[in-house]
């Protein structure tokens, strides 16, 4: 019968392995390999599994034991037809066990709600904590005479619940005058600050109207009005537009002539013709924006420039640019229709779907998708058209979709796959060759 033959390990991690079967017959296999210990057989003829231990074939199946028992006066003796004997001893206070016939003779005497009784004695033991401040609860014991001794300890009182007294809150009470009242923890209420059209109704020098927010304190606080005209003065002289920039005649000069005084942060040009503006290349419609304007000196070298460029050309492998994407039947060609077609997901999907699932035979590239009927228990060969050996084959089945594990081999011809399986029904499968 057709296998697929393992040279590794097949670990399963864990996993269940359904609707198998072990190796069975009515002889054990022969000849063993060198690693057959653990080897499992299942003797069809006796209906027993057997393990090989490195020696033997040894089974697990246990016969049928037999249970039988002898009372005496005080206890019971077990007895196996295939094992050890042993005897139940009779019952203790203890431990359990058999009841005795003595003990079973008492137990007829009594009345059926007969209770037992003792008396109980209730005793206390009041201990000071370490230092003597009275922090040790105290127990309360209940005994029935010297054979019962139960101890029981009281909690110390808490907010929420009654409890002892310990000798720390005794002394704290002592301590406070009779008559004396609970007084809430003390709330401090501040008066509220009013402005009158601006102007501070007091003087309180930690607040501060001044728009040029030149303080530099944790202890002050500005006005709404100074922070608004701060803030409208900052965006209003930081994104000033200075014009256009021809960067091929570096005019106006911003980078030979350095610093370029009366720029700030924030101002930009953009440029209108291309060039070189410093060491980089800018086109038509990048931004010059100055990020450092070196505390009012003005730009200084290109690092206090921020380039912001936008692409018009087309990209190449080493400069930035435009490019395409490529369609689905650029795409299984191989055709760059533009010298710079990208691939985008979507597109190479709808390739990849409708070559291996669309249609009876398929290629892209280096890969097969060949579609063969399946009869019982027979084997195939499929023509790959690769031209060598070196290829990873999958199998699908038509009716499932599933990925079936068949025995793959070289054909006679020495390039195709030759498939063989155990299948008992008919149908088709899809084979998957890449290589």
């Amino acid at each position: 019968m057709a296998e697929k033959k393992f040279l590794v390990d097949l670990n399963l991690s864990g996993n269940l392995l359904n609707n198998a079967r072990i190796m069975n017959g009515t002889s054990f296999p022969t000849p063993l390999p060198a690693q057959a210990t653990g080897y499992m057989f299942f003797k069809s003829d006796e209906n027993k599994l057997y393990v090989y231990d490195g020696t033997n074939w040894v089974t697990s199946a246990v016969a049928d034991t037999d249970l039988d028992n002898t009372p005496s006066a005080d206890d019971v003796l077990v007895t196996s037809s295939t094992g050890t004997d042993t005897t139940i001893a009779g019952a203790t206070i203890l431990a359990a066990g058999v009841m005795s016939k003595d003990d079973k003779i008492k137990l007829n005497a009594l009345d059926e709600n007969a209770q037992a009784t003792t008396d109980l004695l209730i005793s206390n033991n009041q201990a000071a904590g370490a230092g003597g401040d009275g922090d040790t609860p105290t127990t309360v014991s209940l005994t029935d005479g010297g054979t019962l001794n139960q101890v029981h300890i009281i909690d110390i009182a808490a907010n929420n619940m009654a409890g002892l007294f310990t000798g720390k809150e005794k002394l704290k009470l002592n301590g406070i005058a009779d008559g004396a009242n609970y007084i809430d923890p003390l709330t401090l209420v501040y008066d509220t600050l009013a402005l009158n059209g601006g102007a501070l109704v007091a003087n309180i020098d930690w607040i501060k109207d001044d728009t040029q927010l030149a303080g530099d304190s944790d202890l002050e606080v500005s006005t709404t009005k100074a922070v608004k005209a701060y803030v409208d003065a900052s965006i209003a002289g930081n994104s000033a537009y200075q014009g256009s920039y021809d960067a091929a005649a570096n005019s106006p000069d911003l980078d030979t002539t350095l610093p370029v005084a009366g720029l700030v942060k924030g101002n930009y040009y953009v440029v209108t013709v291309a060039g070189t503006f410093f060491t980089t290349d800018v086109v038509i419609g990048d931004t010059l924006i100055v990020g450092n304007d070196n505390a009012g000196t003005g730009p200084n070298v290109e690092a206090d420039w921020d380039i912001v460029q936008r692409v018009a050309d087309d990209a190449t492998i080493t400069k930035r640019g435009v490019v395409y994407l490529s369609n689905e039947a650029n795409t299984i060609n191989g055709v760059d229709a533009h010298n710079n077609s990208v691939v985008i997901p979507s597109r190479l999907k709808a390739t990849l779907e409708a070559e291996f699932m669309g249609g009876v035979a398929s290629t892209i590239g280096n890969a097969r998708r060949v579609s063969f009927p399946l009869a019982i228990g027979d084997s195939w060969t499929v023509a790959h058209g690769l031209g060598h050996t070196a290829y990873q084959v999958q199998i699908f089945e038509d009716s499932t979709g599933d990925e079936v594990i068949c025995g793959i081999k070289k054909a006679s011809n020495g390039t195709d796959v030759q498939i063989d399986t155990n299948q008992t029904t008919a149908g088709t499968m899809t084979c998957v060759v890449i290589g």
